[in-house]
């Protein structure tokens, strides 16, 4: 299957052009991998290769840049095997699993991919901002769980400043007026995501 399929992307044609390469990568489905991607040498260090600040997600920053400077053609059929085996003793998918470090990851990720869309497409801008309310409203649900109350309160404050919609706004006044119930709603949800 290709990544296309197995996130129920079809493409008829055996050869296709991405539109939008950012705005595709941005968004929740990025099924670009680079050990499938070929790009010419000159885009490669326009792009500036990977950003060795990042030690997670540092594929999907190098691709997002890329996606800024050229268009994406895609070959319909798989090219490699990726080993998504979840039983291995240490890897990617181990780091993954871990909130803290995961959340942060996306944050700086996305973050960075907010500034350089400065003069692009504005509906780019958008997903980043959705995401990035997101990647906040997840990290007050985090520090709420740990009752860290302080911390929750900014980061949905943070979630505020990037996003305006309606559920944002409420969950923004329910943890500044009742942390403590919000953490209770909280942890029983994620206890019930379990059973």
């Amino acid at each position: 299957m290709t990544a296309f399929g197995s996130l129920r992307r079809y493409y008829t044609g055996p050869v296709g052009v991405v539109s939008n390469p950012p705005r595709f990568i941005a968004g929740p489905d990025r099924p670009i991998h680079v050990p499938s991607l070929l790009a010419r040498t000159a885009l490669v260090k326009a792009a500036g290769g990977f950003d060795e600040n990042f030690f997670l997600g540092e594929d999907h920053d190098f691709v997002f840049r890329l996606g800024l400077l050229t268009a994406f053609c895609y070959v319909n059929m798989p090219l490699v095997d990726v080993d998504r085996n979840p039983r291995r003793e240490i890897g990617m998918i181990e780091l993954w699993k871990k909130d803290a470090v995961r959340l942060e990851s996306r944050q700086v990720r996305y973050e960075k991919w907010l500034r350089l869309s400065e003069g692009q497409d504005p509906e780019l801008k958008k997903t980043l901002a959705k995401t990035l309310t997101a990647i906040h409203s997840e990290w007050a649900n985090l520090f709420l769980a740990k009752g860290e109350y302080g911390m929750a309160c900014r980061s949905i404050d943070q979630a505020v400043r990037y996003g305006r919609k309606i559920p944002t706004l409420c969950k923004w006044f329910l943890i500044h007026l009742t942390p403590k119930l919000v953490r209770r709603m909280i942890v029983w949800r994620a206890k019930a995501a379990i059973s």
